[in-house]
């Protein structure tokens, strides 16, 4: 059975929805079979049913180059959408499904580095459930290039803000795609040096009674895998084996 879906070209008021340019990324909508929802060149993100084989709505803003649309959907059934676009200002938000509304543009300054915004390929919500009574994604990564960097954001960490727990900075190229583990809180890494970086995300307490929310940090380990025909061996020793970042500090 195959489907074509194509809706109107462009956005905007009396306009029927649809993409006028080229989609990087395309998701299904985590619990209900039927709706799905791209984004790419043309600033929008499109809702699509299959049932009526159209989009249905759209979400003016985001403006995607890579794999940067993901959903995670709450035990209550909240769903939420995540951008991350590829632009200097604002580029990773996060947005309600039901309305099309912006919840929250996740503060992401310019890198101490590299000294220049990182414009983002890639962005994801973490699988592995927060408890056994929650299915709440707790993390969101992303990365891209410009920057070359990958950052690790806390959604629980209780200041009723996503917070920066985590920084891979100082990579010779651009990330281009980032996958969560669906069990663990474990990231993998993908980037234009050929090589594929996994990092176990691990809290981290105080020995004298413990941290709060507030000053949980983040031990990200750098366990590096050069991929076949990769030449950048060298590239990926220079890499730090292991980095530390809290959300007080930032990158």
């Amino acid at each position: 059975d195959t489907r074509c879906l194509k809706g109107a070209p462009g956005y905007g008021a009396n306009v029927p929805a649809g993409h006028s340019n080229r989609i990087f990324s395309i998701k299904w909508h985590n619990t209900d079979e039927n709706l799905l929802m791209s984004g790419g060149w043309d600033n929008t993100i499109q809702i699509w049913d299959t049932r009526l084989q159209k989009s249905v709505r759209s979400i003016f803003g985001p403006h995607l180059a890579g794999d940067s649309l993901d959903m995670a959907v709450d035990s209550a059934g909240k769903a939420t959408i995540l951008t991350g676009s590829w632009r200097p200002e604002g580029p990773l938000e996060m947005w309600d499904f039901e309305s099309g509304a912006l919840e929250e543009q996740i503060e992401w300054k310019d890198s101490l580095i590299q000294n220049q915004p990182c414009m983002l390929y890639a962005a994801q919500f973490s699988k592995a459930s927060v408890s056994e009574t929650s299915s709440a994604a707790r993390y969101v990564a992303a990365g891209g290039s410009g920057a070359n960097e990958t950052r690790i954001f806390d959604r629980l960490a209780g200041s009723g803000q996503t917070a920066l727990v985590g920084t891979v900075a100082g990579l010779n190229r651009g990330v281009f795609c980032v996958d969560w583990s669906p069990v663990q809180d474990k990231i993998a890494i993908g980037g234009g040096d050929g090589t594929i970086r996994i990092l176990d995300v691990v809290d981290r307490t105080d020995d004298e009674g413990g941290m709060s929310n507030f000053d949980r940090h983040i031990l990200v380990h750098d366990t590096t895998t050069e991929t076949a025909g990769s030449g950048g061996a060298e590239e990926a020793a220079s890499a730090p084996a292991e980095e530390k970042a809290d959300e007080a500090t930032g990158p």
